[in-house]
C-alpha cells in the first residue's frame, strides 16, 4: 500500500472513531410503560413465585415471562420469597 493509501485509511479510522464517540454515548428512550393495576399478596408457607405467576397468567401466556414481570414489579433482584411477605401481582 502506498503513504498516501495508509493516510486515506489513517483518516477513515479515526473518522469512524469520532463517529462512534460521538454518537456512542447516546441514550435513546423508549415509550413508557403502560401502567398496571397490581394488588397485594402475602405469600403462604411452601408457596412460590412460579405457583404465583401460573395463577396470574393469562391463557397461553409463557409462566418465565410472568415471572420475569413479577421480579421487577417488585424491584427484586431474585426470585426467592419468605413466608408472610407481602408482594405486587397484576389485578387480572
Amino acid at each position: 500500500m502506498t503513504r498516501r493509501g495508509w493516510w486515506v485509511l489513517s483518516a477513515l479510522a479515526v473518522a469512524l472513531v469520532a463517529v462512534g464517540m460521538f454518537l456512542g454515548d447516546r441514550a435513546f428512550a423508549s415509550a413508557p410503560a403502560e401502567p398496571v393495576a397490581v394488588a397485594d399478596h402475602f405469600v403462604a408457607p411452601g408457596e412460590t413465585l412460579w405457583q404465583i405467576a401460573g395463577a396470574v397468567a393469562l391463557p397461553g401466556e409463557d409462566r418465565r415471562d410472568v415471572v420475569d414481570m413479577l421480579v421487577e414489579l417488585n424491584g427484586r433482584s431474585t426470585a426467592s420469597l419468605e413466608v408472610g411477605e407481602r408482594i405486587l401481582v397484576p389485578a387480572r
